[in-house]
């Protein structure tokens, strides 16, 4: 009887009692752990788990910053081959360039700021109307401007502090 007094201190209101009888108080038996009496820890199955996607985050993001040099170098390519530079091209190097920078502040601090990608969007429809063609309805031009001036509100709200943003770093 007395091993079975042990094993309850920590959830039935009698192992304080029999903690008690044992020369222990209330609040010592409190701190007395039993291995099979704890639930079991997932920490080190999280910490694994985490570890592992982390380094598929960094695989992917390598992937993705290894196809976007790829890109680029093709376009430099026909670029040079065409021996002419458009703004399509310059707008299009530009969007790779931000896709890089997006990677790079990634890596430095391990956090993707959501006004990264929105510049990537503003310019890919910046481009898009700069290389609609005149036989696309003038509604479409107001759709995609419009849509450049939401992701562009979108980014003064996220950017916004009250007080003016004069809070020392």
């Amino acid at each position: 009887m007395r091993s079975l007094t042990r094993l309850w201190p920590r959830c039935h209101p009698a192992g304080a009692k029999a903690c008690n009888i044992a020369g222990r108080t209330v609040r010592q038996c409190a701190t007395i752990t039993w291995s099979f009496m704890e639930p079991l820890d997932t920490k080190p199955y999280r910490s694994a788990i985490s570890a592992t996607i982390h380094q598929m985050e960094n695989v992917f993001l390598l992937v993705i910053a290894v196809f976007t040099i790829a890109a680029m170098a093709q376009e430099v390519y026909v670029i040079i081959d065409g021996r002419s530079v458009a703004l399509k091209d310059l707008l299009l190097m530009f969007i790779y360039v931000e896709v890089l920078a997006m990677v790079g502040v990634y890596y430095d601090s391990k956090k993707i700021p959501i006004t990264l990608p929105l510049f990537i969007a503003i310019t890919a429809l910046a481009r898009l109307v700069i290389l609609q063609g005149k036989d696309q309805p003038p509604v479409n031009l107001l759709y995609e401007s419009g849509a450049i001036l939401l992701l562009a509100v979108a980014c003064i709200v996220i950017n916004y502090e009250p007080g003016g943003g004069n809070k020392p770093k």
